[in-house]
């Protein structure tokens, strides 16, 4: 916080410089909060109560007042979990201690800010909008003259103007441009600033999961086991399929972070994704998940139509997981290993290869032993006083027949690889397949070198995110290509 020459609190911010009995008035959304309690409230609604939600909406027809207090009434937000800021807060506690006034001034309706003062006990009276008026702007100003005629106010944008002109001094969030020119303009002393962090594409990246993109890549996996490498139209419609599961699995990561709201806030390392920590807005979500909606919908609508389908069921699978599947003991990772699997069939649909039975047998146990170490690595990881991880059907005893389960799965993968390459139908696609043996040894490596560093604790993600930065994984990867070359290419002695 910048600040004019005042007293300096213990925890490294200014106190005001001002009578003590002048109040401060303390905005709430997107102030004393990062994110918007209306519409975090109308998201839970939603979820909540779809129905009765969208009725309540009609309401904002009428009385945008009216409206608040509906969705309120609905459903809102645990005062407890919303994403405060913590320099605003010490800022607030120092002043209450030292005795000054605070008073909760919010266009939010009157039950969320009641929740959040009674949480906080900070705030000596609350000024909110009340089912009939909508306490913005000039109507809030109002009802803070009825408390007191002097008072400093923090607030954070546009609106708030009216309000900061009456004050006889500003603290304001964010370095809005045309805020600060306008306070600067009215002659009005500015006490302090915190800054405000903008909506960087990184934290976009961050919500999409772009770094989730490569798993994607297993789409082109059909085009090898086809030997269709020389096929331009085949890579033409692999690549269609992977802009198309981008998409859609962007576009289901972040439906699941906004299901997942209030869980997150109170995991102590996903609460720092971007929605559970405010950094994005839930308003900027459901944009997202329009603008990925219709994106993934117009490259899907260019694909072959038996890939179509499989998109199609990737999402319906996605959804169920979301909703129910997620909480269910290994459902989960079963659900996983069927996403892991969907990817490899949508390839080989898009490009018009026959995926055998042998593949499909491999992946679904590669993927599943894959999806258990991912759970494996998150309750290995879990610190002890969060023994059971909220939405999972785990708990940290768990831990020995989770692996036993991942390795059997592991070494069943590479059995069946092992039965493939003995099989005749091998014979048809490769010159020389004995080579292929060479690839048993390579796979079981991975595997168990995997499996022991989520022992560790040492892979706390997706293993196929892990392995891209992995340089044992990455010679691991060059082996297994150099075998099928050799086999696909080199003649049999």
């Amino acid at each position: 916080m910048i600040a004019t020459e005042s007293r300096s609190t213990k925890r490294g911010f200014p106190l005001l410089p001002l009578a003590i009995h002048v109040p401060l008035c303390v905005d709430l959304d997107g102030s004393l909060i990062k994110s918007d309690t209306l519409w975090e409230g109308l998201w839970l609604a939603f979820r909540a109560h779809p129905l009765q939600c969208l009725w309540a909406c009609c309401s904002l027809v009428v009385s945008r007042a009216g409206f608040k207090r509906r969705i309120a009434g609905l459903a809102s937000s645990n005062p407890r979990l919303l994403p405060y800021r913590e320099e605003v807060l010490a800022l607030l506690s120092d002043e209450a201690n030292a005795g000054r006034p605070l008073i909760l001034a919010t266009a939010a309706d009157e039950l969320v800010a009641r929740g959040v003062a009674q949480h906080l006990q900070l705030f000596s009276h609350v000024v909110a909008s009340d089912g009939s008026v909508n306490c913005k702007g000039t109507r809030k100003l109002e009802a803070i003259k009825k408390l007191t005629t002097d008072f400093v106010y923090l607030g954070d944008c546009a609106a708030d103007l009216p309000i900061w002109k009456e004050s006889i001094g500003a603290i304001v969030i964010g370095t809005d441009p045309a805020v600060l020119k306008a306070l600067a303009q009215s002659g009005i002393k500015v006490f302090g600033r915190f800054p405000q962090e903008g909506r960087s594409l990184s934290r976009i990246g961050r919500c999409i999961r772009v770094h989730q993109w490569p798993k994607n890549l297993l789409v082109f996996l059909p085009i090898f086991l086809g030997h269709r490498v020389r096929d331009a139209g085949a890579w033409k419609y692999a690549l269609l399929t992977l802009f198309a599961f981008c998409l859609t699995a962007s576009f289901t990561y972040v439906w699941n972070d906004l299901l997942d709201l209030e869980a997150d806030r109170q995991h102590f390392e996903k609460r720092r994704r971007p929605f559970a920590s405010g950094d994005l807005s839930i308003r900027t979500g459901l944009l997202l998940l329009l603008g990925l909606g219709f994106s993934g919908l117009l490259v899907t609508s260019l694909m072959p139509v038996p890939a179509q389908l499989w998109i199609a069921a990737y999402l319906v699978m996605g959804f169920l997981y979301s909703f129910h599947l997620k909480t269910r003991l290994l459902a989960d990772v079963v659900s996983l290993a069927i996403l892991y699997a969907i990817r490899v069939m949508a390839g080989g649909a898009a490009t018009g290869i026959v995926i055998s039975p042998w593949t499909i047998a491999f992946c679904l146990f590669l993927f599943y032993s894959l999806a258990l170490v991912k759970r494996f690595g998150e309750l290995r990881t879990l610190p002890e006083q969060h023994s059971v991880p909220g939405r999972r059907g785990y708990r940290k005893q768990d831990l020995p027949v989770i692996a036993a389960l991942g390795t059997a799965s592991g070494i069943l993968s590479v059995v069946v690889f092992a039965l493939y390459i003995s099989s005749p139908e091998v014979r048809g696609h490769y010159r020389a397949p004995a080579y292929l043996w060479l690839a048993c040894p390579v796979i079981l490596y991975w595997f168990g070198r995997i499996w022991i560093l989520a022992n560790r604790g040492d892979v706390a993600e997706d293993p196929l995110i892990f392995s891209l930065k992995d340089k044992a994984s990455y010679l691991a990867g060059a082996c297994i290509a150099l075998i099928w070359l050799a086999a696909s290419v080199l003649a049999a002695d």
